[in-house]
């Protein structure tokens, strides 16, 4: 298509997906009392067990309302991650073969639950992040954390784990139609390392070192876990490749059958 055809294509899938978010900022503006409550949980723990006063800031006349927008966005965005992923596999199969288009459904099907599984995960282990970094804090202080900047560290970790468990989908999609093989993929580990640190330095909610290692942790742990599928993958197609090979070359020298000839 032309590149007019190409904008007005993108922003029709961009509008579904806004549209498909609409459901989700609702009931993120109905859940976001009982939300706010459990994301604060860490706060509670943190002053039962260590005897510190620990708790959210609201700052400004508009901060709760503005927060809870923000809040019932982003889990508008979670909730339609099936239907905006869907669109953005519907925006590049035009440009793909027939054989690459299945390839790419079954990653697709693949890519909504990894999705949210790794915005699970992100759930899971921010707590702990909380824990670590708060941790820190000398007897006797205090621990009195600006709501916006606290929420928005939860959901920016969430998001971003959504986002990296989407990594081998991609890495094991570019091996499976022969872009890449494994090998070359574990060949530029070095820079891989020095990418997801950097990656997880800029993405990372605060500015401490520890942030960033949960962040690059997992992101590491898939990254080499998908190199692994590939391999393993590029040696089947070895092996099969190879069985081929030894059967043109075992039927080279097998005549032609006269009837074959008079066939043809």
């Amino acid at each position: 298509m032309p590149l007019k055809e190409h904008l007005i294509e993108a922003r029709n899938r961009l509008f579904k997906s806004a549209l498909a978010m609409i459901p989700g900022v609702v009931l993120g503006w109905i859940l976001y009392d009982p939300l706010l409550w459990a994301m604060q949980q860490p706060l509670r723990d943190i002053s039962e067990a260590r005897g510190i006063d620990a708790q959210l800031n609201f700052q400004g006349v508009g901060t709760p309302f503005d927060l809870k927008i923000q809040v019932s966005l982003i889990l508008g965005l979670i909730i339609a991650s099936p239907v905006w992923i869907y669109q953005l596999w519907a925006f590049i199969t035009p440009g793909l073969t027939k054989k690459e288009r299945r390839y790419t459904l079954s990653y697709m099907f693949a890519s909504v639950p990894l999705f949210l599984a790794g915005v699970f995960a992100g759930w899971v282990i921010w707590p702990n992040i909380v824990r670590a970094l708060t941790s820190f804090t000398p007897e006797g202080g205090s621990n009195i954390m600006t709501a916006i900047d606290y929420l928005q560290f939860a959901m920016q970790l969430m998001l971003f784990m959504g986002v990296a468990f989407l990594v081998p989908v991609l890495l094991f999609a570019l091996n499976a139609i022969g872009l890449v093989r494994g090998n070359t993929y574990l060949k530029a580990w070095r820079f891989t390392i020095l990418g997801v640190t950097i990656v997880s330095a800029m993405a990372a909610p605060g500015s401490d070192v520890m942030s960033m290692f949960f962040l690059a942790a997992p992101l590491l742990v898939l990254y080499f876990g998908a190199i692994g599928l590939c391999i393993l993958n590029d040696k089947r197609k070895d092996r099969r490749d190879a069985k081929k090979v030894k059967e043109s070359e075992a039927n080279a020298d097998v005549a032609t059958p006269s009837t074959d000839l008079e066939k043809l």
